[in-house]
């Protein structure tokens, strides 16, 4: 139900079942998960998460899955991978969301 309801405003090739993480990490380790969905943009996220939560299904959010490790047991649910990014600077402060790079992120600033 979960599969059917998400793939019908997202696109079924970025709605992975049985995936790997170590696919998907940067420590090139971990199980499979229930579910692997790559997201491009808010909107597609809050569907994600409001369409798990009405499912019952366990949600886990990742940028670039730097500094992440996942079991060899998996991840019993839907791990939503962000494909956007957004970086801000306000007067002397940087607002970052996840999937920044930090090289990017110092280059922008000095």
């Amino acid at each position: 139900m979960f599969y059917d309801v998400l793939t019908k405003k997202i696109d079924p090739k970025r709605v992975l079942v049985n995936e790997e993480m170590s696919k998907h990490i940067s420590f090139k380790v971990g199980g499979n998960a229930d579910f692997f969905i790559t997201v491009n943009n808010i909107d597609e996220l809050i569907y994600c998460l409001k369409t798990a939560k009405e499912c019952g299904i366990k949600t886990f959010v990742i940028g670039n899955g730097t500094n992440l490790i996942v079991t060899d047991n998996g991840f019993r649910g839907a791990i939503i991978k962000l494909k956007f990014e957004k970086l801000e600077l306000k007067d002397d402060t940087i607002i970052a969301r996840c999937r920044n790079i930090i090289s990017f992120t110092f280059k922008i600033c000095f």
